[in-house]
């Protein structure tokens, strides 16, 4: 991944795991950026809620995240089968487990372009989603399940409307304010 950590970001896990000796794992915001590294738009995280993180969306920004290694040997490591959901996997058993913490801060820059595993998985991606939603949540078809089916529909239009604009000569956050302004009201009403 081509991620990156903000310089403070190591300090505030350190001071908030010690601050809360019982916490599995920390976590706070982060900006997304292109592959240039434009920042164009930003992930607020609520603070932790194991059954939103399993019926709404995953909303642990992974390059921000900082995990206790009893946390994890506890609830076992990572699952190799998963190649999509195997952050949200860990945040899901380690929030069942221990306690959690949310610091709001910009904890990392999460890069989002076509090639990133996120943005290019499609209908193999869904599925998966749809085997994570199986395991963590109390309905087959959760809101998660929609809102990352029309997240998948929406990065494809999103990869076309890219090759179109940068065509056209405009300016390259507007396929990512058009992705995410599709996305806000459904965020808002799944209560993100």
């Amino acid at each position: 991944s081509d991620d990156l950590l903000a310089p403070h970001a190591a300090a505030l896990a350190v001071a908030a795991f010690a601050e809360r000796p019982d916490a599995g794992f920390v976590y706070g915001d982060a900006y997304t950026i292109d592959e240039s590294g434009y920042v164009d738009g930003m992930i607020e995280s609520p603070d932790p809620d194991p059954w939103r993180l399993a019926n709404t969306y995953d909303y642990v920004p992974q390059p921000g995240s900082f995990f206790r290694r009893s946390a994890l040997g506890a609830v076992g490591w990572i699952d190799e089968s998963l190649h999509w959901t195997m952050d949200w996997d860990i945040f899901m058993r380690l929030s069942l487990a221990f306690e959690s913490v949310h610091i709001p801060a910009i904890m990392a820059y999460a890069r989002i372009h076509d090639a990133a595993k996120t943005s290019s998985g499609g209908l193999s991606r869904l599925a998966e989603i749809d085997r994570f939603i199986r395991t963590y949540s109390e309905r087959r078809f959760a809101n998660v399940f929609w809102r990352y089916a029309l997240d998948t529909v929406l990065l494809g239009c999103g990869r076309m409307f890219r090759r179109a604009t940068a065509a056209l000569g405009l300016d390259p956050i507007v396929p990512g304010m058009v992705l995410q302004a599709a996305l806000a009201p459904i965020d808002r009403r799944l209560g993100s």
